[in-house]
């Protein structure tokens, strides 16, 4: 950091390093053969197109934004109208109550840059393993 970044540029360094955080938990899964095809956002986060754009470059993943953010609010209508009888079970109610209002693709143009800084992200958790061992109370 110097003296000319503002709060813009820590804001997006902790925008970005939540997103080389997803892509961190995502390598082992996707190492296992899991496919992704796309990442859904939710809640409050997900109202923030540029984190959302962010998460789509630095993932190499789509993002899709729901309609409804607030997951936990659907999840429980959908519980509720399967349990009175209005859909057959909870996968229809989930197709009949969800729709995603749009998505965010991955933009080629950034793959170089974000992979370079992935790559120094990886490398510091073990440089800093024993520093923050050190504040564990």
């Amino acid at each position: 950091m110097t003296l000319d970044h503002r709060r813009g540029h820590l804001t997006r360094a902790i925008l970005e390093a939540s997103a080389f955080a997803v892509r961190h938990v995502a390598e082992p899964i996707l190492a296992a053969g899991v496919s992704v095809d796309e990442m859904r956002v939710c809640g409050g986060p997900a109202r923030n197109e540029t984190w959302n754009q962010i998460k789509a470059d630095v993932t190499g993943f789509r993002v899709a934004v729901p309609a409804v953010l607030e997951t936990a609010v659907v999840g429980s209508a959908a519980l509720g109208a399967t349990g009175v009888g209005a859909y057959p079970d909870l996968p229809a109610a989930i197709r009949g109550m969800t729709r995603v209002a749009h998505r965010l693709e991955p933009r080629a143009e950034y793959v170089d840059l974000y992979d370079a800084a992935y790559d120094a992200y990886v490398r510091l958790h073990p440089a800093i393993a024993p520093v923050l061992a050190g504040l564990r109370s």
